[in-house]
C-alpha cells in the first residue's frame, strides 16, 4: 500500500485546517511554488531545509530563501490512526455508535458511519479509509459535535 493511500488527501487536509484542526501529524503534505503539491515526514530533508516541529521550525521556514514565501502552504496529512483518535466513539445524547467497513465489491469503498439500534445518522465514503475517516471529522465539526 501506497503512503498516499494511508494519510488523507491534500483536498481533505485543507478543508481540515480551514476548520482550525491540529496542525499536528507525524505527515504532512506541503505547496510550493507552482510546482504541485508534496508529502513530507517531520525529520525529512526538503532541499537544505531540515523540518522540524515547533518555534524552530517556523524560524528556520521564515530564513528559508525561497522566491515566493506566500506560496509555501504546509497541511496536517492525518494518518488512519490520528484521525481515529479525532473521532467520537459514541455521539452522546444519541447512542450512535461508531462503525467503519470496507467493501470490496464491486468497487473498493471505505464506509463510515454512526449507527444506532433503527437508524444509520450518517453514512460516509472514500476510497481509503483515511479519506472517509477524515470526512466524517469534517461531518461532527460542521454539525458542532467536536471541537478542536
Amino acid at each position: 500500500m501506497r503512503l498516499e493511500e494511508q494519510v488523507i488527501s491534500l483536498e481533505l487536509a485543507k478543508e481540515l485546517k480551514e476548520l482550525n484542526c491540529r496542525q499536528e501529524s507525524l505527515w504532512w503534505w506541503n505547496t510550493h511554488y507552482d510546482d504541485g503539491h508534496h508529502l513530507h515526514r517531520f525529520g525529512e530533508m526538503i532541499d537544505d531545509l531540515m523540518v522540524i516541529s515547533g518555534d524552530k521550525r517556523n524560524s528556520m521556514l521564515e530564513n528559508y530563501s525561497i522566491k515566493d514565501y506566500t506560496t509555501y502552504r504546509e497541511y496536517s496529512a492525518f494518518t488512519v490512526a490520528e484521525l481515529g483518535e479525532m473521532l467520537l466513539r459514541v455521539i452522546l445524547g444519541s447512542y450512535h455508535s461508531l462503525r467503519i467497513a470496507k467493501n470490496d465489491h464491486p468497487i473498493n469503498l471505505w464506509h463510515i458511519s454512526y449507527e444506532g439500534c433503527r437508524e444509520i445518522r450518517v453514512s460516509l465514503s472514500a476510497n481509503t479509509e483515511a479519506n472517509a475517516r477524515a470526512k466524517m471529522v469534517l461531518y461532527l465539526v460542521k454539525e458542532g459535535l467536536l471541537k478542536f
